[in-house]
């Protein structure tokens, strides 16, 4: 079997961190495993590498947009998975806009 993509989950809202935990770990193949879940953004910059393959971020995190972080994190590494129930349309389609939110093709499927 191969190694399952570890993941972060970072959203401040426990029902859909447990809820997204719970559908990650009833998958049979177990292809992917949660290394962190958190309510912001602290426990990324811990260590020295990423500690996850991806980050599955709520783009506002205590009522702040954390749109600013994105390049960052995928600048240390992570590929970036960006959720919101509340992100309005037109903020959305700048968020995505932008080239170095985009993420390379990998291997992961």
């Amino acid at each position: 079997m191969e190694q399952p993509v570890t993941v972060a989950i970072i959203e401040d809202h426990p029902v859909v961190t447990e809820g997204v935990v719970s559908w990650i770990r009833s998958d049979p193949g177990h292809r992917v495993r949660v290394v962190l879940t958190a309510g912001d953004l602290t426990g990324l910059g811990a260590a020295p590498r990423p500690s996850a393959d991806v980050v599955i971020l709520d783009l506002e995190l205590s009522g702040e947009l954390v749109t600013a972080q994105i390049p960052g994190l995928v600048a240390a590494g992570y590929r970036v998975v960006a959720r919101t129930p509340t992100c309005p349309r037109r903020r959305a389609a700048t968020i995505w806009s932008r080239p170095c939110w985009r993420l390379p093709p990998t291997g992961l499927t």
